[in-house]
């Protein structure tokens, strides 16, 4: 069957009678109420002439945000005035050479101070045949001098006695300083000394004792003179032992050595004071005979090394002071810095050798390098004097400063004329740079 869908319908003749029937109707009531009288173009006529609420007023919020804009920005301009200031200093490199002499208390030149550090290394070797072996017991004594304020001299081999008898020597010749008064207390005058056994054994083997000088004795000194233990006395040993040969013994000292100059340089430098300045050049380092331990079963043998380090090191602001002394004649009016002083080539003097730091008084030290003077800038004598200077007489006033080179102004914003006048709103940026010479 088919379907007939509702387009295909047709009205009948009497339906289609009634259907205009109603719209004759319905048009005659419209006329009577008026309703017809105006096209549908009128309609969207009238919608358009009518207003849509406040045109005038929407053009004044933007009249007002615009002027809002306009006083922060004007604003924003004073609250970031200010000037800027860029200066470059005067700068010059000068070379420099010759000895330097230091002191340890200086009424006038150039200040250094000793810092002594000591390491040790240790390894295990293995050892020849057993043989018969005789070893020293070795160690580190202080001596006192309470003696008066002389200063007294030891030979090598000066003979100290322990309380039990045993005789132990100083390995070289001291000067032991006299008395000193610290902090208004008089106290002995003291100095440290390698000492050994006079005999082999492990008898002579201490871990704490006090000395007497034999030469001394029976005179007043005997009792004003005396020792103490810094380190133990060991390694003394004889009797039946493996042994090392002098080949194998040089070979691995030497390499202990070696290991011991790195790491009591690097220990050092840890040590020194930031306002200090240590040089490698300017040290020495002393070795302590080794020390033999005795075979295990498997015939092993453990040597041990011990190194110490002395280094002359000087404050920094002395040393460029002095520095600065040999290439400029006022050095009062011209305060200058040194960029490159931690990496000059200072060393000992060949002549100079440090035996015992306590007691050094003086010390020659040899410079053969560059070095580069740049002069200091004053941030606040500059900024007190450009306060309420026109931006015109920026240039003669900077002028004045010989320590600049050249400067440079910006102002804010940007139609001012004068700098202000509070120093703290004026910023100097120094442009030295401590490029490599």
């Amino acid at each position: 069957m088919n379907r007939n869908y509702i387009h295909d319908i047709k009205p009948t003749s009497r339906t289609q009678k009634q259907r205009e029937a109603f719209h004759r109707e319905h048009e005659i009531r419209m006329k009577k109420l008026g309703l017809n009288k105006r096209e549908p173009d009128d309609y969207e006529e009238e919608r358009v002439r009518t207003p849509r609420g406040g045109g005038s007023s929407g053009r004044g919020v933007w009249y007002v945000a615009g002027l809002t804009i306009i006083i922060l920005v004007f604003a924003l301009t004073f609250v970031f005035a200010g000037a800027t200031v860029y200066v470059t200093p005067r700068e010059g490199t000068v070379e420099l050479s010759g000895p330097i002499v230091a002191e340890k208390e200086p009424r006038t030149g150039l200040a250094f101070e000793m810092l002594s550090t000591e390491d040790s290394r240790s390894t295990s070797v293995t050892a020849g045949e057993k043989t018969m072996v005789e070893k020293r017991a070795m160690g580190t004594v202080r001596l006192f001098n309470n003696n008066g304020s002389a200063e007294q001299r030891l030979l090598i081999d000066t003979r100290l006695e322990a309380p039990n008898g045993y005789i132990y020597k100083t390995k070289k010749p001291v000067i032991i300083p006299g008395q000193k008064t610290v902090n208004g207390k008089l106290v002995p005058g003291s100095v440290e000394v390698e000492v050994y056994a006079d005999e082999a054994g492990d008898v002579y083997n201490i871990n704490k004792t006090t000395f007497k000088i034999v030469g001394f004795r029976g005179s007043p000194k005997y009792n004003n003179f005396y020792g103490e233990t810094v380190t133990e006395i060991q390694g003394g040993f004889k009797g039946e032992s493996y042994d090392i040969s002098e080949e194998e013994l040089k070979k691995e000292t030497d390499i202990l050595k070696s290991e011991l100059s790195a790491s009591l340089l690097e220990k050092a430098k840890a040590e020194v004071p930031s306002e200090f300045i240590l040089y490698d050049k300017a040290t020495t380092i002393s070795f302590d005979e080794p020390t033999i331990g005795t075979a295990d079963e498997s015939g092993m043998v453990e040597v041990k090394q011990t190194g110490t380090l002395n280094a002359v090191i000087f404050k920094e602001s002395d040393l460029t002071k002095s520095l600065v002394s040999k290439v400029i004649a006022d050095t009062a009016e011209n305060s200058v810095t040194i960029p490159n002083i931690r990496e000059l080539n200072i060393e000992l003097d060949k002549a100079s050798v440090i035996s015992d730091p306590e007691t050094m008084t003086t010390i020659k030290i040899v410079i053969d390098d560059k070095i580069r003077v740049v002069w200091d800038i004053n941030d606040v004598e500059i900024k007190d004097a450009l306060a309420g200077v026109k931006k015109r007489d920026f240039e003669s006033k900077m002028i004045q400063y010989k320590n600049i080179e050249s400067a440079e102004l910006s102002l804010k914003p940007f139609w001012k004329n004068t700098l202000p006048d509070k120093p703290s709103a004026i910023k100097i940026i120094n442009n030295f740079t401590e490029n490599a010479i």
